[in-house]
């Protein structure tokens, strides 16, 4: 591939340079690709695993006492997501950097990559702009939809209290 380079009358060194930003584009894609497939994954799987505790703590409650129609339930509880995302957005790209990387490790790809000439910096380059984009994501989610989002799940429990203050109260056993 690099071969009509060379009989261009390009000069050795770049001939290697241009081969080492190729791979090293390869490596980039390859790098972001799994950073956010994993992440992506992680977040999913915690902010499901953080709602799912939420919900059996605050809303079951209204579910079992069967005075709240179940879209209410479901709209509760998808009012929780962004107040859980504040939380799960940094942990996964944590742990998508810490599997991602820890994998390249073992698999001695790092050490294949540092003894091939590239820099530690390229390496971490894919995480680094994951990291500034998932920053800029939680920003967001941060300022404008959580509490958005928080104020209306307190919208709906007062709606609750006022127009069926009995969906509260528990029904005694006998």
């Amino acid at each position: 591939m690099w071969a009509p380079l060379a009989k261009r009358g390009l000069c050795p060194h770049t001939v290697a340079f241009l081969q080492l930003s190729f791979a090293v584009r390869i490596i980039y894609t390859y790098l972001f690709k799994r950073l956010c497939l994993v992440a992506l994954t992680t977040t999913g799987v915690l902010t499901f695993l953080l709602v799912l505790v939420n919900a059996l703590r605050d809303v079951f409650k209204l579910l079992l006492s069967n005075e709240v129609s179940f879209w209410i339930i479901v709209k509760l509880v998808l009012l929780l997501i962004p107040f859980v995302l504040t939380y799960t957005l940094p942990w996964g790209v944590l742990l998508a950097v810490l599997l991602v990387f820890g994998r390249f490790s073992q698999d001695q790809e790092l050490l294949a990559l540092k003894a091939s000439g590239v820099g530690l910096l390229p390496i971490l380059t894919p995480a680094i702009f994951l990291g500034i984009l998932f920053s800029l994501i939680s920003f967001w989610v941060n300022a404008k939809l959580g509490p958005e989002s928080r104020q209306a799940f307190k919208e709906i429990g007062r709606d609750i209290v006022t127009n069926n203050p009995m969906a509260l109260f528990k029904a005694q056993e006998p």
